[in-house]
């Protein structure tokens, strides 16, 4: 795993989605690299995501890639958008369907502490942007 990947597991095992922004243009980047791939500019911020997001993307896995998994299947893989406006991978509820507003916490599967998401309810956990 390359070291920016590394930054952002690091963030999951605390407890933070992080996510890179250009210092120049202030391009969001989904993600992470040593460099701005609107303008160029190297070394764009790690900033901490808010936790919340939108449905775009939803399906069941039945047939597990691994053990650890296995023992989840059947699970529901999301792909999520940030309301700062980055894109993530995410498990979650199997209710959760496209364009539904949620709220990231995690999961721990083996040794990694994978961002789980769950259906957000109370006006604190959305947000206009999404």
């Amino acid at each position: 795993m390359s070291e920016l990947g590394d930054h952002y597991w690091q963030g999951c095992a605390e407890g933070r989605i992080l996510y890179q922004q250009c210092n120049a243009c202030q391009r969001v980047l989904t993600y992470p690299r040593p460099f701005c791939h609107a303008c160029g500019t190297r070394n764009p911020a790690w900033k901490e995501s808010s936790r919340r997001g939108k449905v775009v993307g939803a399906t069941t896995v039945h047939r597990a890639p691994t053990e650890e998994f296995a023992g989840l299947a059947p699970y529901r893989l999301l792909l999520i958008d940030l309301a700062e406006g980055s894109r993530i991978m995410a498990h979650g509820d199997m209710e959760l369907a496209v364009n539904d507003p949620v709220r990231i916490d995690f999961r721990q599967i083996g040794d990694r502490h994978l961002p789980y998401c769950r259906r957000a309810i109370a006006a604190k956990d959305t947000d206009a942007r999404i």
